[in-house]
């Protein structure tokens, strides 16, 4: 449609809702209608601010987008990415279709089975981690309890009035440990 629909007084985008005529009272607030004349539409690519700038120029202008026009348009924005691939589709034949959609079935397996092989190396990892991290942690807690018992019997035998090679001989603590035990 090349003529605009409505005066030039109104945008390129407007919004009109029902209105009771004697009254002029907006009674059916759950329905209204908005158009985009895109004839209306004059901005260039270098132009484009807001998505709805984007939405006008990709509507006018997607069957005649450059790549690098086209990733500008898109702004990493999902839904411009959906509609655009909507006119490719759109535009394939029922045999190229029926292959397309066989390859993206086949390309949404591989990432299903990628995801779950994923998730089960996780809980394997995440398992063998809690496991030798409890082990590290009882080697480390029994040989910590093993030495503050070695210290404790120092201490006894050193009120028990035996001297530091006796001690040492005894708990395997050098002089300078059972030392520091007697200070403190």
């Amino acid at each position: 449609m090349e003529k605009a629909l409505f005066p030039p007084e109104v945008g390129f985008l407007s919004h009109h809702e029902f209105r009771e005529i004697v009254t002029n009272g907006p009674y059916i607030k759950e329905m209204s209608f908005t158009f985009l004349e895109l004839p209306k539409f004059k901005k260039t690519f270098d132009n484009l601010v807001t998505d709805i700038d984007r939405w006008a120029f990709f509507f006018d202008n997607a069957a005649d987008l450059t790549p690098e026009q086209l990733k500008g348009v898109l702004k990493e924005n999902s839904i411009f990415s959906q509609a655009y691939q909507g006119l490719v589709e759109a535009s394939y034949t029922p045999d190229e279709l029926q292959d397309y959609m066989r390859y993206d079935l086949r390309e949404a397996e591989i990432k299903s089975v990628n995801f779950e092989a994923r998730q089960e190396g996780l809980a394997e990892g995440l398992a063998k981690g809690r496991a030798e991290g409890l082990a590290k942690g009882r080697a480390e807690g029994e040989a910590e309890g093993r030495a503050d018992e070695k210290r404790a019997i120092a201490v006894k035998l050193r009120k028990a009035g035996l001297d530091y090679d006796q001690i040492a001989a005894a708990t395997g603590l050098t002089e300078d440990e059972i030392k520091s035990l007697k200070d403190s």
